[in-house]
């Protein structure tokens, strides 16, 4: 140092080029990581999910459950509808939420289809106040995908946190595969599908989901809702119309190469697609004389007729 000038104290402290954050520490609650979807068809609503959960930031753990619960009410005017309910997030706080939108919200005697999502919204605002918010950021939520059928439309939304948002579209997902999801559903679903196209095509997207976005896998559920029945889809069928479908890769991939000029025209293009296309119909996947999934809960909630004391119901949850 220059004689005469200052001296410069040094810092004892050196700059960190980067940032260091903090390692999370290991969750035990369930993850996001799922996929559920559901599409509306021209007589009813169709839901579908997979059954992996992942336990555990990284997915430690990979364990199988079932995603969706299915109701059904019969009015004393003789109006019948059906209700499914599936989601993602929080494990616990989803099979509480779901059971009770069975037993209280949609069993209630106040309970109509045209305020169905209204009456959702109320207990979700209740259910966020007393078991969410106070414990908030320290707690995961959810996101729910409902569908209600009737005799002459079909209601379908999703929500995020307390609010109930409807699908214009006529389809929706949530769950960490719900961009993919929504991308496959744009270009295939159509106003005016029937239920058992509905259910192919719920089974052909959470397979491709499954094989493309982590933290989704295992078996495919899927319940088709009229206003008579839920029709839980035989899981054996599900499987085998997976199997089929894995076709349509090959047959897509062969037209995609023709197209670009990359390989000479398979002749059998057209064959493989008609005989795929009879082999998911002989699958009769809506044959309603099978057993439900007997991993899936089906009830008949039809509320009591209103008591004298207590007419029309308090509406309270």
């Amino acid at each position: 140092m220059a004689p005469g000038l200052p001296c410069r104290k040094q810092s004892s402290v050196v700059p960190l080029k980067h940032k260091r954050y903090t390692e999370r520490p290991w969750n035990s609650e369930g993850r996001r990581m799922t996929i559920a979807l559901g599409m509306l068809a021209s007589t009813g609503v169709v839901l579908a999910t997979d059954t992996e959960e992942s336990w555990g930031d990284v997915g430690d753990i990979k364990t199988a459950t079932t995603k969706m619960i299915s109701v059904s009410r019969k009015e004393v005017t003789g109006n019948s509808f059906c209700m499914a309910v599936a989601g993602a997030g929080n494990s616990d706080y989803l099979q509480r939420v779901k059971l009770e939108l069975a037993a209280k919200v949609f069993a209630s005697p106040t309970w109509r289809f045209e305020t169905s999502s209204d009456m959702v919204e109320e207990y979700l605002l209740k259910f966020y106040g007393d078991h969410i918010t106070p414990f908030w950021p320290d707690v995961k939520d959810f996101q729910l995908i409902a569908g209600v059928a009737g005799s002459t439309q079909g209601h379908l939304w999703i929500t995020d946190k307390t609010t109930v948002v409807p699908c214009p579209y006529g389809y929706e997902a949530v769950g960490v595969g719900r961009a993919y999801a929504t991308a496959l559903l744009s270009r295939f679903h159509s106003t005016g599908m029937n239920l058992e196209s509905c259910s192919l095509l719920a089974i052909h997207v959470v397979h491709c989901v499954k094989e493309f976005i982590g933290g989704c896998g295992k078996q495919t559920h899927v319940v088709a809702c009229t206003a008579e029945n839920n029709v839980h889809l035989n899981p054996a069928k599900v499987d085998e119309a997976e199997r089929l479908l894995k076709k349509l890769f090959a047959i897509d991939h062969s037209v995609v190469s023709f197209a670009i000029s990359y390989r000479p025209a398979f002749a059998g293009i057209a064959h493989a697609a008609n005989k795929l296309r009879e082999d998911l119909k002989g699958l009769d996947l809506l044959n309603r004389a099978e057993q439900p999934n007997p991993q899936s809960t089906t009830a008949d909630l039809t509320p009591p007729p209103p008591s004298q004391e207590s007419p029309g119901g308090s509406g309270e949850f």
